[in-house]
């Protein structure tokens, strides 16, 4: 009667892989649900293929595997399956603990096929086939950092500054700076740019429109 049971647990137990990173920060009297709330809103503005709210403390990052979406400049998911933004218990009521993590099983898997491939197909030999790959373990590396660092900066600054959180980009001076034509097109979407740089658009486009009749 217990080999069910056992053939059960073996059965739901979950894979879990190495290639995971995280942050975490902690956040001092903001309610649970207006973390997750601002997370949702600028996630997205990423284009990430599904978000999830799970009883106000986690937010779930869902990517298909085969993504052909026009969205390079603010793409945060190129080889990453999921991600996880998570509210930790607190026994502390003054601050609650944030824990944001990405699965880049994608992304590293990638990079060794990669390698792998070029270091048996292309003809090259001794110290030149040395060389090329670890110029491209180079490559990876960096790559992988920059990956990392784009997601550390949206952790910290939507916790920072919230759903007004724009990316590394001084959108209020560049949105200035465009012709009227230009905000037109990005507040009809044709630009391919978050919700809150068309917002940004809308809002010039109105002050435009008041300098005008005034």
């Amino acid at each position: 009667m217990l080999w069910p049971i056992i053939k059960n647990k073996k059965k739901h137990r979950k894979l879990k892989t190495p290639f995971k990173i995280s942050f975490k920060e902690k956040v001092n009297n903001i309610p649970n649900k207006t973390i997750l709330e601002n997370f949702k809103e600028n996630l997205d503005g990423t284009y990430c293929d599904y978000l999830e709210i799970n009883n106000d403390k986690e937010l779930i990052v869902k990517n298909d595997f085969f993504r052909w979406k026009p969205d390079w400049n603010f793409n945060l998911w190129v080889g990453i399956g999921n991600a996880k933004i998570t509210i930790e218990e607190n026994e502390m009521q003054s601050y609650s603990p944030i824990k944001y993590s990405i699965d880049f099983s994608r992304l590293t898997i990638t990079y060794i096929l990669t390698i792998i491939l070029f270091s048996v197909v292309l003809p090259i030999y001794g110290y030149f086939e040395l060389l090329f790959i670890m110029i491209l373990v180079l490559i990876a590396i960096i790559m992988h950092g920059i990956t990392f660092f784009r997601h550390w900066s949206f952790f910290k600054q939507t916790i920072k500054h919230g759903i007004n959180y724009l990316g590394n980009y001084d959108w209020e001076s560049i949105i200035k700076n465009k012709t009227e034509i230009e905000l037109v097109e990005i507040k009809n979407g044709n630009r391919q740019l978050p919700k809150s740089v068309i917002r940004l658009a809308e809002l010039e486009l109105e002050k435009r429109k008041g300098e005008m009749t005034n």
